[in-house]
């Protein structure tokens, strides 16, 4: 490990070892030119970082007592060229080393990937030759990182804000960082640390310091932040970690991000060290995304059936108003957006579809109303009392035989599906019930209704139901239901003396058990994972015993890119 001004040199940067083509060895007292800094890794057309050609006496620095001409050349390497300047412009074949100075220093970069050797020679001036390998890879960063950086653009794209570009500069800082985390062994704690005291690394510098150091500064708007996780191999995986995936929707939705630079690093304790850097209105140069992985049939099947599901816009258009307590109406892409979500999980539950009922609509969309007038002073509430503002009977009705939201209706739906801080699971119980066949829809912008509640059964009606359902299940459905819990629901199996079990390639998962009886159903169960988290590629076989008809599925979790 070696030290540039101060800083410790890890990832893209590492000590060269010295050729003396010649075959000699050095002298104590022998002057001879060292290379040193010399990125080991760099991104096709990326400008390198400053290499040094320093001169030595022995162990000690020695200035030069007349100038020294180093001539600069590659072998192996095509299109590998040498510049004067930090933005690898002025092409260059020598650089010196002026009388009285003890160093000189270039930069490179080549266009097309490929392995060689960087070589500098002072033989002219009676002095050795010194080589360092490099590599110059593919300009787009790695597979996994590139889809990273595609989830956080769809959510910055359905927040109405622009892609962020890859920085290679931001890209490097941040493998830096995981480095760093990964070889001084960090655990959650020290991460949690350093990102309460400015993103501090273990030489002390901070996500400014850091970044500078890598030549990104944030320009006119300097909104530039960080995010360290203890995640798993692959993105998407690693979003949908609890919280991740809410820390995420609020740290990549500010206005002035433009540009990101992420990478990840296999290390114990915690598995794999991500870092997330993001950077402000400077655009420095650019990296390309890696394409996306070819998924197998069964993840295709999945992964359209989730995206014909989405709606066509996450906005709704309310008419109404409070002031006037106007119920109004909502536009017909946030319904029918609405239905197509439900049903969706209806039917990877084995479930029939939902039909709306127009008199249902009217229904939800006053209760829309009065929870959206009142719910700064009373919350969300399922029994409006008469005397709060724009009070109807028939909004009344509908907030006791619907679940509620304090967002618009179509962004509810995986809410209710993930159930946050509800142990009887009683919203995501009613989506997935045998009792619910007819829907009303309501909406305004800042609250919700979904009437369930009311309709007949449905034929055919399932013994049971599971979220995530037996099958194939996107981790895009699943948001953070690992932190809230897994469950089993029925009308007719007593699952209350049930035990839960959870494999997945041999190994037994631990998971923590609770009820979760009543609403949509008459029984239910949930089991929260512990220490283990939802992973694509992996398959995990539920059973169920201590009941009357014992319960075994599988759950195999794909990926949508």
């Amino acid at each position: 490990m070696g030290k540039q001004n101060g800083f410790l040199l890890i990832a893209l940067q590492i000590v060269v070892t010295i050729v003396l083509i010649s075959g000699t060895t050095r002298s104590a007292y022998a002057q001879q030119i060292e290379l040193a800094n010399v990125p080991n890794t760099l991104a096709s057309g990326q400008c390198s970082s400053e290499v040094d050609i320093e001169l030595y006496e022995g162990e000690k620095p020695m200035k030069a007592p007349s100038k020294v001409l180093v001539s600069i050349a590659s072998t192996g390497a095509t299109g590998l060229k040498f510049f004067a300047k930090s933005d690898c412009t002025s092409p260059i074949s020598a650089v010196p080393i002026t009388r009285g100075e003890n160093q000189t220093k270039f930069y490179f970069s080549s266009a097309e990937p490929g392995a060689g050797t960087v070589t500098a020679s002072a033989q002219s001036s009676g002095l050795n030759v010194v080589s360092a390998n490099v590599t110059i890879s593919s300009s787009a960063i790695g597979v996994e990182e590139s889809e990273m950086i595609r989830i956080i653009n769809r959510i910055r794209s359905d927040a109405g804000l622009s892609q962020l570009q890859a920085s290679a500069s931001l890209t490097n800082a941040a493998l830096w960082m995981a480095n760093d985390m990964a070889s001084n062994a960090w655990t959650g704690a020290e991460m949690q640390t350093s990102n309460n005291n400015y993103d501090a690394d273990t030489t002390g510098r901070n996500l400014w310091q850091r970044i500078s150091a890598f030549d990104y500064f944030g320009g006119t708007e300097p909104y530039n932040g960080e995010m360290l996780i203890g995640g798993q191999q692959d993105a998407l995986s690693t979003f949908y970690e609890p919280n991740v995936v809410y820390e995420l929707n609020t740290a990549f939705t500010t206005p002035y991000a433009t540009v990101i630079g992420v990478a990840h690093v296999y290390a114990q304790p915690m598995g794999w060290y991500w870092v997330i850097d993001f950077g402000g209105t400077n655009v420095d140069q650019t990296m390309s995304l890696s394409p996306a992985p070819t998924p197998n049939q069964q993840t295709q099947v999945a992964c359209s059936a989730w995206t014909k599901a989405q709606p066509s816009s996450w906005v709704t258009d309310w008419t109404g108003e409070i002031a006037t307590c106007n119920t109004g109406s909502i536009d017909s892409g946030s319904i029918q957006g609405t239905l197509a979500l439900v049903n969706y999980y209806r039917n990877l539950a084995g479930l029939a579809a939902v039909e709306e009922d127009s008199t249902w609509d009217q229904e939800a969309q006053a209760c829309a109303l009065i929870q959206a007038a009142n719910i700064n002073t009373y919350g969300l509430s399922h029994n409006p009392q008469p005397s709060w503002e724009c009070y109807s009977n028939s909004g009344a009705t509908g907030a006791a035989q619907s679940n509620l939201s304090s967002i618009n209706t179509q962004s509810s739906i995986a809410v209710y599906m993930e159930d946050p801080g509800n142990p009887s699971f009683g919203h995501r119980s009613w989506i997935l019930s045998n009792n619910f066949s007819t829907v009303g829809v309501g909406s305004t912008s800042t609250a919700s209704c979904l009437k369930v509640e009311g309709g007949t059964r449905i034929p055919n009606p399932q013994p049971w139901v599971a979220w995530p359902a037996p099958g194939v299940v996107p981790i895009n459905s699943l948001l953070s239901v690992d932190y809230t819990g897994w469950s089993i629901h029925s009308d007719t199996i007593n699952l209350s003396n049930a035990q839960v079990s959870v494999q997945s390639g041999g190994t037994n998962l631990p998971v923590k058990i609770a009820q979760a009886p009543g609403y949509g159903a008459t029984y239910g169960i949930s089991f929260q994972p512990t220490g283990w988290h939802s992973t694509v590629g992996n398959t995990y076989t539920v059973s169920v015993t201590g009941v009357s008809s014992p319960i075994q599925y599988s759950v195999t979790i794909v990926g949508c890119y």
